[in-house]
């Protein structure tokens, strides 16, 4: 899936600005099985190193979102909607490249990332969690996001030849 019509951020669960969730809101307000799949995906990247959970009014068509983040880069945005929890990541060239070359990563998510939208050299995933595996696929995907984040980054080769 490459884009959301707007109809379908209309069915988001949070919609009042004013009304902060609660971070374990979802699994109390989404229906079976949808408030499983959120659940263990939080549980999932909760558990990953360093990762730090949010929940931000991201404008009036996000609405409130769960963003993951490392080192202050994004890994995930869980949206609960009506009938659906939907993941949206985004991912550089080079984390493109780790993923579909990975064969820890499904091919139903190589597919999705295929898809994805690309704006300003980024490519933006929207991935709609209807199964346990595609749960799995997420956590998956977004674990190996995380192991290349948590890399450190190459000094420059400026500073090397500085040295």
């Amino acid at each position: 899936m490459n884009h959301q019509a707007n109809s379908f951020w209309d069915k988001a669960l949070y919609r009042d600005i004013e009304s902060k969730p609660t971070t374990a809101a979802p699994v109390k307000t989404l229906a079976k099985p949808y408030s499983q799949y959120f659940a263990q995906i939080r549980k999932s990247m909760l558990s990953l190193e360093n990762v730090i959970e949010t929940q931000e009014f991201f404008t009036a068509t996000w609405k409130w979102t769960w963003s993951y983040e490392i080192n202050s880069r994004k890994l995930l945005y869980i949206h609960p909607c009506e009938d659906a929890v939907i993941a949206t990541f985004i991912i550089s060239q080079k984390e493109e490249l780790k993923l579909l070359n990975s064969d820890a990563i499904d091919t139903d998510m190589k597919q999705a990332i295929r898809h994805g939208r690309n704006a300003r050299n980024v490519r933006w995933i929207f991935y709609n969690v209807t199964s346990p595996l595609q749960v799995q696929t997420l956590i998956d995907a977004i674990t190996l996001k995380h192991k290349i984040l948590s890399q450190p980054r190459k000094v420059r080769q400026v500073e090397a030849i500085a040295s």
